[in-house]
């Protein structure tokens, strides 16, 4: 959502319609244009509760971490495998306590 605002602030409402594609939209949409996003890459081995232990990291230094991308080397030029939000970890980590 925030990146459909970012791109209707730069190029006006009317230019979102029901015509309006992903590609339309795509410099929005870059990591590189999200200033007040965070996001944490790792590597495909990554344990749940690594991802868990990122996210409370970030959240005690009150610097909110959106996702984590989950990279075949764990950086940003790594290939991309997944995305982890927040909500990810705690689902699992949910259905695992049932």
């Amino acid at each position: 959502k925030s990146s459909l605002f970012a791109y209707a602030e730069r190029f006006g409402f009317e230019s979102l319609n029901d015509r309006s594609r992903m590609c339309d939209i795509r410099e929005a949409t870059s990591l590189r244009e999200a200033s007040a996003s965070r996001y944490a890459f790792m590597p495909e081995k990554t344990t749940i509760q690594q991802a868990r232990a990122t996210f409370n990291e970030h959240n005690e230094k009150n610097k909110r971490l959106n996702a984590i991308f989950i990279t075949t080397d764990g950086t940003s030029s790594g290939r991309l495998l997944a995305m982890l939000t927040p909500w990810d970890v705690l689902k699992h980590s949910v259905s695992r306590e049932d």
